[in-house]
């Protein structure tokens, strides 16, 4: 019916390239490899310290609250962060294994 801006004031120069929503929260990776996360439905956003290299193509979050990360395609790392989206762990490939098998 229509469309209503949730991000006043957001730098055009970023851009949402993965996003996941549960519930009342969503986390977004932009362009520049920075995550955002709301709390409230998108009325309000804040810059995520994160440890996720080089941000994400794609985001997923679990039933229990977690968020997992695709980071490039080509790689096939896989992160997943319990603390959301704070601290990242990466837990595909397992350490010790090549990223490109």
């Amino acid at each position: 019916d229509h469309w209503e801006q949730k991000v006043p004031g957001w730098d055009p120069q970023l851009t949402p390239e993965a996003f996941a929503f549960v519930d009342d929260t969503c986390i977004v990776s932009t362009n520049t490899a920075e995550l955002y996360r709301s709390d409230n439905k998108a009325n309000t956003w804040h810059k995520v310290t994160s440890d996720l290299p080089g941000g994400a193509r794609m985001l997923l979050v679990h039933p229990d609250g977690s968020y997992l990360a695709l980071r490039e395609f080509q790689d096939g790392e896989v992160y997943r962060s319990i603390n959301g989206g704070e601290h990242w762990t990466r837990i595909f490939p397992p350490e010790g294994l090549p990223v490109n098998i």
